[in-house]
């Protein structure tokens, strides 16, 4: 969706030095109702769930910022503490969230930012009640693969002879952030979710794109795997806090109450 920044919001930002940019984002989204999200999708023009440093120079220019190449480098080094060359939606969020909390003395000027990036890096922010950090949840698991199959079913149709009727059908073959984020939009109208009021199920696809595995298969079937592993994980740790506190109360060994606990909660 295109980014909505009035003219005089342009101007003002036009005029923002490079110390106090972050801060005149935030304020420009927060006024025009914009979530990090949009920025976020606007910025990733390859739509390979990071921001390059080339693609953050594009949102600048779109916005009419010029800053000079150093001033360039210390700003998206900030927006990528950990240095990965990419900027992630977290990172993105995190910094202007930061920066919108900020009394604007607060906010780091241009001197600060050369060979500091490290030590202005944003912290990591506390989630707020309507960010959902957590793993997949099963029905989240069958709208991902009603995305995946959606996907293939569009590069079976594009490419007939690729994905002939005489090979078995193997979902995720062929498909690729874009085809799923097309994917993404028919399956949420589909179930009567508008796509550019959603921030979980595209947050759920930006972390699915980074996972090292060539196939969508590989990483709907690994997100799913992850979600398992946490959820048991979870089990574990409550059975292991149900029998400390039976140990505690019956006077049992901590092997005997554990085993107990697993006995009646299995």
């Amino acid at each position: 969706m295109p980014l909505m920044v009035t003219t005089p919001q342009r101007e003002v930002l036009r005029r923002t030095t490079a110390g106090q940019l972050p801060q005149g984002l935030a304020a420009v989204l927060r006024h025009n109702h914009t979530r990090v999200i949009d920025l976020f999708r606007v910025a990733d023009e390859n739509l390979d769930g990071v921001v390059s440093k080339t693609e953050f120079h594009s949102l600048l220019n779109k916005l009419g910022i010029e800053v000079r190449d150093e001033e360039l480098h210390d700003l998206f080094s900030w927006l990528d503490p950990d240095a990965s060359g990419g900027i992630e939606f977290r990172e993105l969020q995190s910094a202007l969230r930061q920066a919108a909390d900020a009394p604007p003395s607060a906010a780091p000027a241009p001197a600060q930012y050369h060979d500091s990036a490290t030590r202005l890096a944003p912290t990591a922010a506390p989630p707020r009640p309507d960010e959902d950090l957590g793993p997949p949840t099963e029905a989240e698991m069958r709208m991902l693969n009603e995305m995946l199959d959606v996907a293939t079913a569009g590069v079976a149709a594009d490419h007939p002879t690729a994905l002939g009727c005489e090979q078995p059908h193997q979902p995720g073959r062929g498909v690729n952030l874009l085809r799923m984020l097309s994917a993404y939009e028919v399956v949420l109208e589909r179930h009567g979710i508008v796509p550019i009021e959603d921030t979980r199920y595209y947050q759920l696809l930006l972390r699915a794109s980074l996972l090292q595995h060539p196939s969508w298969q590989d990483k709907v079937a690994l997100a799913l795997a992850l979600a398992l592993a946490l959820a048991l994980a979870l089990a574990l740790a409550l059975a292991l806090a149900l029998a400390l506190a039976q140990a505690q109360a019956l006077a049992l060994p901590l092997p005997l109450a554990l085993a107990l606990t697993l006995t009646l909660t299995l």
